[in-house]
């Protein structure tokens, strides 16, 4: 029976150093190799001031824990925010090494990206270029993109070859479930600045039509 035990032990306490362990392992988001060798891997979108931590969360609880001599065999940690510009959705990369050390040369990688919205509508965005960088990670703050859908679902291509890197869905940081609309006024409709006064009388008689007709406008 005491045998029994000491085997049930041993299997429990193995079995919690695994899960342990890997609850302890740094998280890894979509990779992809680049032309020149190095690895792109996307770490996050966020909208406004939006936090990193490279530790999963259970590990970076536990790092308090641990006595400063100690923290470094934790490996590195890197915890910082970044920022999107306004109306725009920030996408956090890290540039690697092929021997999986972070990148120190951040340079531009991305040509464009395009954000797939549920309709079938595509967002086409020109890179200009990373609008935050630290921590050998890149942030590039793109807009406008869609709001409308929970999940953003969003295309990479590289910069140079055109070759596409990523064809991501991730849940959207952006995303609203309400929305005002837009209630056009009845027709006719005045509006005066002084001394004039304009008056809408009517629309385009269809979609197709692009300039209102003489008699559609009265000033």
């Amino acid at each position: 029976m005491k045998k029994r035990w000491w085997v049930v032990a041993t299997l429990l306490i193995a079995c919690l150093i695994v899960t342990a362990w890997v609850l302890l392992q740094e998280p890894k988001g979509p990779e992809v190799t680049l032309s020149d060798g190095s690895i792109v891997r996307f770490e996050k979108a966020g909208v406004g001031t939006f936090p990193y931590d490279s530790y999963p969360p259970l590990k970076a609880s536990l790092a308090g824990f641990v006595p400063n001599r100690f923290q470094s065999r934790l490996g590195e940690r890197i915890k910082t925010t970044f920022s999107s510009q306004p109306n725009a959705v920030g996408l956090l990369f890290s540039i690697w090494t092929a021997e999986g050390k972070r990148h120190r040369d951040l340079s531009r990688f991305l040509s464009r990206v395009e954000f797939v919205e549920s309709t079938g509508f595509v967002f086409k965005v020109g890179v200009s270029g990373a609008s935050w960088s630290n921590n050998n990670m890149m942030c590039f703050s793109e807009g406008p993109f869609p709001r409308r859908d929970p999940t953003l679902h969003m295309r990479f291509y590289e910069q140079g070859t055109e070759r596409l890197l990523f064809d991501l869905h991730v849940p959207n940081p952006g995303y609203k479930s309400t929305f005002s609309e837009w209630t056009p006024e009845t027709v006719p409709a005045s509006q005066t600045v002084a001394p004039l006064t304009a008056t809408l009388k009517n629309g385009p008689a269809n979609l197709t039509e692009k300039y209102l007709r003489e008699q559609d406008l009265e000033i």
